[in-house]
């Protein structure tokens, strides 16, 4: 469900499957063969389960034959080039999903593979799908690779375009005055926005029309850019929408949800950046920390200046990444993976060695390739047979740049196929590491394993 990041990628337990094996010269098939009788076998099970039948759509069949083709020749799912991909395509749309993989005997088997998968058989009767594309790449020696997409009703770029004289700026603070009248309804604080902090935003706002998600372009986790603008703070998040016409379309849905913004009064400043994507949508995003002044108010400070034999220091606290300390941050992590679970009335994980050394090696490989591919082709689940590792369920997390347990469990949770790795109740153990990259920057894993029976996984 980590392109410090939660993973642009999503939690690839759906898609463990592929082969991470490079092809021989290959020819496009831009439709399966066999697409009808696959769809028709998708539309069954969701007439099953009560929800409206997919159509095929013309321009999902042409991404998906295309990103069929990549996908094979990259040995790697790539979410953010497959979103491109649909944008290219003139593809907008709130919800999709997509899933790919080899199979010797056409499409209509693989997606009797992928209907046998729970989660994914969720996926393919979920009703706000509604549009399917189905694409096929056959190399000269091997199986075909199959590339599933499904969305919901794809809308032309004009029937969302916003008018050609939106003026970005003034549709900034104008949401910025919309969230902070909200704010002082509920009886919290205004949010101020400094300069530095408005122009992180923009900068935010221009990235994800390529990159919807809290990866940056550059790979980078979104909080470089509050590093990039000097921008102190002790609590920080971000809100971001597509689609929203104006900052009263903004609010309307933030009010259907429970955004930090106007549910945790401890935020003082908040600046938001608006920017129009190729695909002529507004893209919002608001960033929102907190700060602590530099000096305290002066009534304080004569007061602790009046307590004898007690230091004060008046500086600010350090917004830098605190003092790399592995054993203490993974200590941290499973504490807040297992508060996390108990909250939810799940049990707790109990760590496993193994698992850890699983999660070292993968957290020293993403340093390397950011992917759930692991460099040699292969996916996390290899490293279970040279660590003697028996389970029914694994699930994998992974992150850069985070520089805390706080900063990555924050970053997971914001994300619903993370979120989803961490509260899976049949998951019984987990393995966690956080690696140092050479310049600096924080690598996270989370390995989870469901066994059958507690304690069968081998000991290190």
């Amino acid at each position: 469900m980590i392109p410090a990041r939660p993973s642009a990628c999503r939690t690839l337990l759906c898609a463990f499957f592929l082969a991470g094996a490079a092809l021989l010269p290959a020819r496009l098939v831009a439709v399966a063969p066999d697409s009808h009788d696959a769809i028709r076998q998708i539309n069954a099970a969701r007439q099953k389960a009560g929800v409206p039948a997919l159509t095929m759509d013309a321009a999902l069949e042409s991404a998906a034959g295309q990103l069929a083709r990549e996908t094979a020749k990259d040995a790697a799912p790539n979410p953010a080039r497959w979103q491109h991909v649909l944008m290219e395509k003139g593809i907008t749309r709130v919800a999709v999903w997509e899933t790919h993989g080899h199979h010797p005997s056409g499409a209509t088997a693989f997606v009797s593979d992928v209907l046998a998968r729970p989660r994914s058989r969720s996926a393919l009767t979920d009703p706000r799908y509604r549009k399917m594309g189905l694409g096929a790449y056959r190399p000269a020696h091997g199986s075909p690779l199959y590339f599933l997409l499904l969305t919901d009703s794809p809308a032309t770029a004009s029937a969302t375009a916003p008018s050609a004289t939106v003026d970005t700026v003034a549709y900034a603070r104008e949401l910025m005055r919309r969230i902070n009248t909200e704010r002082e309804k509920r009886h919290m604080r205004p949010l101020v926005a400094p300069p530095a902090l408005e122009k992180a935003a923009r900068i935010r706002a221009r990235e994800i029309t390529t990159h919807y998600t809290n990866i940056r372009p550059n790979g980078t986790f979104w909080l470089e850019v509050l590093n990039e603008n000097h921008i102190t703070y002790t609590l920080s998040s971000s809100t971001m929408i597509r689609g929203a016409k104006t900052p009263a379309a903004f609010m309307q849905r933030l009010l259907k949800g429970k955004d930090r913004i106007l549910t945790h009064a401890e935020y003082n400043q908040g600046a938001a950046g608006v920017a129009v994507g190729a695909d002529k949508r507004l893209y919002w995003y608001v960033i929102y920390i907190t700060q602590t002044p530099s000096h305290p108010p002066a009534k304080t400070a004569a007061k602790n200046a009046a307590a004898p034999g007690v230091t004060i220091s008046t500086a600010p606290p350090a917004m830098s990444s605190p003092a790399f300390d592995p054993v203490r941050f993974k200590r941290e992590l499973v504490s807040l993976v297992n508060a996390t679970r108990t909250q939810s009335g799940m049990s707790s994980l109990v760590t496993l060695p193994s698992l850890e050394k699983v999660a070292s090696v993968r957290a020293n490989e993403i340093g390397t390739l950011f992917s759930h591919t692991r460099p040699d082709g292969t996916t996390f689940p290899a490293l279970f047979r040279v660590y003697r590792i028996i389970g029914i369920a694994s699930g994998e997390n992974i992150a850069a740049g985070p520089r805390s347990a706080q900063e990555a469990m924050m970053a997971w949770m914001a994300s619903p196929s993370h979120k989803d790795n961490i509260l899976n109740p049949r998951y019984t153990h987990i393995g966690v590491a956080v690696e140092k990259g050479n310049a600096g920057q924080l690598y996270w894993t989370q390995i989870f394993l469901a066994t059958d029976k507690p304690g069968r996984s081998s000991p290190p």
